[in-house]
């Protein structure tokens, strides 16, 4: 059990009340939460601790809601932040419908981004892992957002894919969202600090990380800046702070290089796969030859008043690469444009409908998170690679407003492992020892397996190099029961790494 206070446990037993059980008072005062939706959780003071949440007379801050999460029930907190920086709201799915966090492992979560939420990702999916015995945690703070494009007039058009993506449009850009990004303070820094704030309010001493794509920077994050919070951690998909800008482009360009020949050959396989589409990727084998004959089509997008640009052909092809899950849809939009010319589908995907994140949020957090990448600023509008028109996401990394994460980085840089010996299972930071796993795979077009290999802090901690084709090893049912096993201690790192050749090996 985590550490918890006498407070949260009166907390606990006052949801027993409203729930319809015994009543149970402390000191002659009742305290805690009161059933309601999630969504109607109100703000406390996030430095006051447990206590903050609420007497009888209170605002209410956490409720037991009558959301059933899957095997969950959950729970949500609203922190109020000070300044500009956007309140914490926060959601715990827990296998303790009582007193959520009285379980074996407090988890937090975070499935990605930035420019998403968390806690809505964790309250659509229930619990994560499968466990008897588990609360997960999810935040949203100042890199969550669902407004896109919120930045301007430039901003939008450049995230629907609808502006010339050259030069002169990431200028207006870069113009337009600079005097957002003071204000909202958002990176992986920022998130990692919140954790911290959650965890003081709710009374837990430590918890376990799991956490996917950018989580994995706010993993990063959390461990370098508080070791003495963390136990275990699962990173899937990582980015890596600091890893070299060269090394950076090169490992990415490989990746998406080796994985979109693979997109292109899956058609066969896939039972969803149109016979036009079939037929199309037939006739044309390499992705330039695909580009190039779609954007000849002349489709427009619906009623046809908007052209299908290259950069949507691009970012398309980029939101497929995710993963197979994302095949179907990039298959069925090359029907659509081949037998109706509507390009619709493809603009969906063009738009960053697969990525999800919203323009502002996305260059603030990712941009303050990792080591600026100068290399980055090589975007071409001609380029047929579709990697170069993903560079044009991040070529505002420019923008020099939020100091880059080498703050975070004090001179303890780990040396690399003798050649010979197997990495520790274990991160060493300030004298903390911490439980780390990574999962990565060759084939993932956004965080290929070689960031963690070249990054100070995750070489120290074994590598599950993954078959997965895609940026998730999450969706692999094998590869998400390892991650459960390892956080619930049943396996440990060797174990977890064991069975991930194992896996590669047989193609499980």
């Amino acid at each position: 059990m985590r550490l918890r206070s006498s407070l949260l446990l009166v907390a606990a037993m006052t949801v027993v009340v409203l729930l319809g059980a015994a009543a149970a008072v402390a000191g002659g005062r009742s305290r805690g939460p009161s059933l309601g939706d999630c969504e109607a959780a109100g703000p406390v003071d996030a430095d006051a601790g447990p206590e903050a949440v609420g007497d009888e007379d209170d605002e209410v801050g956490v409720e037991d809601g009558p959301d059933d999460t899957g095997d969950g029930r959950a729970f949500c907190l609203v922190l109020d932040n000070p300044g500009p920086i956007r309140d914490l709201e926060v959601a715990v799915v827990s296998t303790n419908e009582v007193d959520p966090l009285d379980v074996d492992n407090v988890v937090l979560y975070h499935p990605g981004g930035p420019g998403g939420s968390p806690r809505d990702h964790l309250l659509a999916g229930g619990l994560p892992l499968n466990s008897s015995s588990a609360a997960f945690i999810a935040v949203d703070g100042a890199s969550s957002a669902i407004n896109r494009g919120f930045c301007g007039e430039a901003d939008r058009e450049y995230f629907t894919g609808l502006s010339d993506q050259g030069a002169d449009t990431m200028a207006a850009v870069r113009q337009e969202c600079t005097g957002h990004l003071d204000a909202q303070g958002g990176s992986s820094i920022q998130d990692a600090d919140d954790w911290v704030r959650v965890l003081d309010a709710l009374d837990i001493d430590r918890a376990d990380v799991l956490s996917h794509s950018y989580g994995t920077l706010v993993a990063e994050a959390f461990v370098r800046r508080h070791p003495n919070r963390v136990e275990r951690v699962v990173a899937d998909a990582v980015l890596a702070s600091d890893v070299d800008a060269a090394i950076r482009v090169a490992a990415v360009r490989d990746s998406v290089n080796a994985t979109v020949p693979l997109l292109l050959a899956g058609c066969p396989d896939e039972p969803e796969c149109p016979d036009s589409t079939r037929t199309f990727l037939e006739d044309h084998t390499s992705y330039d030859a695909v580009r190039e004959a779609l954007l000849d089509i002349g489709a427009g997008i619906g009623v046809g008043e908007e052209p299908l640009t290259p950069v949507m052909v691009d970012h398309a092809t980029m939101a497929a690469l995710r993963g197979r899950e994302y095949w179907s849809a990039f298959y069925q939009g090359i029907a659509d444009m081949v037998e109706r010319r509507d390009a619709a589908v493809l603009f969906t995907l063009g738009e960053r409908e697969g990525i999800g994140v919203d323009r502002k949020v996305h260059f603030v957090s990712l941009c303050s998170s990792i080591t600026p990448p100068a290399r980055m600023e090589t975007y071409t509008p001609s380029g047929s690679n579709p990697f170069d028109s993903w560079l044009a996401d991040y070529s505002i990394c420019s923008i020099t407003v939020h100091p880059p994460l080498l703050e975070m980085i004090t001179g303890q840089e780990p040396s690399a492992t003798a050649a010979g010996t197997a990495p520790p299972a274990w991160l060493a930071v300030d004298g903390e020892e911490i439980d780390a796993v990574v999962f990565g795979s060759a084939t993932d077009p956004f965080a290929p397996i070689e960031l963690a290999r070249n990054s100070g802090l995750w070489r120290q901690v074994p590598l599950c190099e993954t078959a997965v084709v895609g940026h998730t090893a999450y969706s692999d049912p094998d590869l998400r029961s390892l991650m459960g096993g390892f956080l619930d201690g049943s396996l440990d790192a060797g174990q977890v790494v064991d069975r991930c050749v194992e896996l590669r090996t047989t193609g499980g």
